[in-house]
């Protein structure tokens, strides 16, 4: 978020800081001169800026304003104020559905590790969860029944209020970095352009057969910010969905409406949409949408993220650090 707070004050610097070395320097001729002998007489530039002139100090001094450090800075910040969007967890591991994982007779190691790394991160996240909200605070509802509803009204939101051009409902369930994208998305629409979206579940297995399943779920607490936490769950949403736009234009008499479609387009679609809650100063923003993600591939299994040497605590610490703008 930009700011112009510092504009005014630089300009206020560049303006004042040559007549203040001027002055300085008349100050400095004027003494040296001074000492060299008695019989030497000088002249100062001008009677205002003679040392002993009337109402001039002999010495003068710059109060530097006290410097407020980040910390205090985050201390002071309410959720309406905070950014919301942290991006997404380091270490998030996003399970593949079955068919796009290697497979089990063709490639037994690669399946087994995916398969081993999967349960390892299940594990301490769970218990990190568990120790989040019933450790750190203790007051904070898990929400393990609610979690799959909550992502599968937000992505249907998003949706329909992406197509109906609502700003207003897309700036309430959005984190900063979707938002930004969807209006922008929005803002080049043509004014005449009219957008329909519906949507059916699939389901699958991959999905329980609700056409939605959580993949992960991750909390931490921020550091240095007090009574402070982010919760991520991602949530796969298997679905057909179909798109359609038309344009409409006014009969001359403006009193029938034409429609010309323009696309269509239908597709069975997975996608991985991230949701998050976040607390700042002990006061909780009610569940968002971050955005999508993709699954964890082979390739990833060999980042430091998903070492078979580090603890839990070790990687809890990584994504603290993370957090804080340490890494």
């Amino acid at each position: 978020m930009a700011s112009s707070i510092g504009l005014t004050r630089h300009l206020h610097r560049a303006t004042t800081a040559p007549r203040f070395q001027a002055y300085h320097r008349s100050l400095a001729i004027s003494y040296h001169s001074k000492t060299r002998s008695s019989n030497t007489q000088y002249r100062s530039f001008s009677q205002t800026c003679a040392p002993k002139a009337k109402g001039i100090p002999q010495t003068m001094t710059m109060k530097i304003p006290a410097q407020v450090s980040p910390k205090s800075r985050m201390r002071e910040m309410s959720p309406d104020t905070m950014p919301t969007d942290f991006g997404l967890l380091p270490g998030t591991f996003v399970k593949p559905e079955g068919k796009d994982m290697p497979a089990f007779f063709k490639e037994p190691q690669l399946r087994l590790r995916m398969e081993w790394v999967w349960i390892k991160q299940w594990v301490a996240n769970f218990i990190a969860t568990i120790a989040y909200h019933k450790y750190y605070f203790k007051k904070l509802p898990l929400e393990l029944k609610e979690r799959k509803g909550i992502a599968k009204r937000l992505h249907r939101i998003m949706y329909t209020e992406f197509a109906g051009g609502n700003e207003a409902a897309l700036k309430e369930i959005c984190c900063t970095g979707l938002e930004t994208s969807l209006l922008s998305r929005l803002r080049r629409r043509p004014a005449n352009e009219k957008v329909s979206w519906k949507m059916s579940y699939i389901r699958s297995p991959s999905t329980f057969y609700t056409g939605a399943r959580v993949v992960s779920d991750r909390a931490t607490k921020i550091p240095d910010l007090p009574d402070s936490g982010l919760r991520q769950v991602v949530v796969r949403i298997c679905s057909h969905q179909n798109t359609a736009s038309y344009s409409e234009r006014l009969s001359e008499d403006r009193e029938q409406t034409f429609v010309t479609p323009r696309t269509e387009k239908a597709q069975a679609i997975t996608e991985y949409v991230v949701i998050q809650k976040l607390r700042i100063n002990g006061e909780d923003v009610p569940w968002k949408i971050w955005g999508f993600t993709k699954p964890t591939t082979v390739d990833e299994l060999d980042s430091h993220h998903f070492s078979g040497g580090l603890s839990a605590k070790e990687r809890l610490e990584m994504m603290q650090e993370t957090l804080s703008g340490k890494k």
